[in-house]
């Protein structure tokens, strides 16, 4: 096995930088050649002695210049695996020729990572995004995605055998948050996290909050996240919110999950989220609604509660209970915390990427 490792040579293309370093750094560290191409890496990651193996190239600059050096890179690396992480972005659309070449002259194998096969409502997307994502379905050789409904929608819409598509869920960028934590005090916050869009169904925790603070007069919705203010004028207590609309850090981001009891999600629509993860990494409890794939994230009971969609009464009375019950909540958020690192961590996802790869190529 480890003889088939060495020989490993696996070109990452991802705008992300948590996929980008998370799984570079433990391929690497396992004996796999890696490239990266990106818009950027952390300092942290740049500057740490122990991943020098790993070659990183910047796409930020537009000239012939950087074209003629990637083609110069992509020959001398001649990668055996191309890992595809790009969410339909322009990366992917600008590195597809490149790849293409790849394909053809090394004979490199194309590995797709893909989230959302079709539209979120509320979330824009111009069309060549898709076309991107309709690219990567068509040429990969194998796609990878989050859980078994995605899996089977992915067949259905881009028609792809089902042979082709295998699903496990990793930690996102949970690590990434968890790198920040400090012993903060927890507060009674409920907290929405986020960019928030229409299908994230905000309205419905705005609705619960007279419920909610009647009996915890102490409580405080915090919506923290880009695009809040069109909901600004269904809030009838503002003095029981903290509002921050805006771009969220990490490091914020650590601390605001840290401070807050409860972790809410409560869409209307959608498929995965990488606000659950995060809220398992800091042993928080959930509160989801039955949409999309979180039933198959999130165990009802046990790392959170689901609820229906639309229905601010039963996300009020979810909230209550684990605001009330401090066993509960701590004994989901614990839960929450195991079931991450013993199905979603990147080490267990990163050896599962390795068997595939070496499978392709074998």
């Amino acid at each position: 096995m480890t003889s088939k490792i060495d020989g490993l040579r696996v070109l990452i293309v991802t705008p992300f930088t948590f996929i980008a370093e998370e799984v570079a750094k433990r391929l690497a560290k396992k004996g796999v050649s890696i490239l990266i191409i990106s818009h950027q890496l952390t300092e942290e990651f740049m500057k740490d002695e122990k991943l020098k193996s790993i070659y990183f190239f910047s796409l930020r600059e537009n000239s012939i210049d950087v074209v003629i050096k990637l083609l110069k890179t992509l020959i001398s690396f001649k990668p055996n695996v191309i890992q595809m992480y790009t969410g339909g972005g322009i990366l992917g659309l600008l590195t597809f020729p490149f790849i293409k070449i790849c394909s053809i002259f090394f004979g490199s194998r194309i590995v797709s990572w893909i989230m959302e096969p079709v539209p979120r409502p509320g979330i824009y997307r111009p069309r060549l995004s898709w076309i991107e994502t309709k690219l990567e379905a068509r040429f990969a050789s194998l796609i990878i995605t989050d859980t078994e409904k995605l899996k089977k929608l992915i067949e259905k819409v881009h028609k792809i055998p089902p042979k082709k598509v295998i699903a496990f869920t990793n930690e996102w960028d949970a690590t990434l948050f968890y790198r920040y934590r400090k012993d903060y005090d927890e507060r009674k916050w409920i907290l929405f996290f986020g960019t928030v869009s229409e299908n994230k169904g905000l309205e419905y925790l705005i609705k619960a909050e007279p419920i909610i603070t009647k009996d915890n007069p102490d409580a405080k919705i915090v919506i923290a996240g880009r695009n809040q203010e069109k909901y600004y004028n269904l809030i009838k207590n503002k003095n029981n919110y903290i509002l921050l609309n805006r771009f969220i850090s990490y490091r914020e981001g650590a601390e605001l999950f840290q401070k807050s009891m409860i972790i809410v999600l409560p869409y209307t629509s959608g498929t995965v989220s990488g606000i659950i993860p995060v809220a398992y990494a800091f042993k928080k409890p959930i509160i989801a609604t039955r949409v999309g794939c979180f039933d198959e994230v999130v165990e009802d009971g046990k790392t959170g509660i689901l609820i229906p969609p639309r229905d601010h009464e039963a996300l009020a009375k979810a909230i209550i209970l684990l605001l009330e019950d401090k066993d509960k909540r701590e004994g989901i958020g614990k839960s929450g915390f195991t079931k991450l690192k013993t199905e979603f961590s990147w080490d267990i996802v990163v050896d599962k990427m390795i068997a595939i790869y070496l499978k392709l190529i074998s």
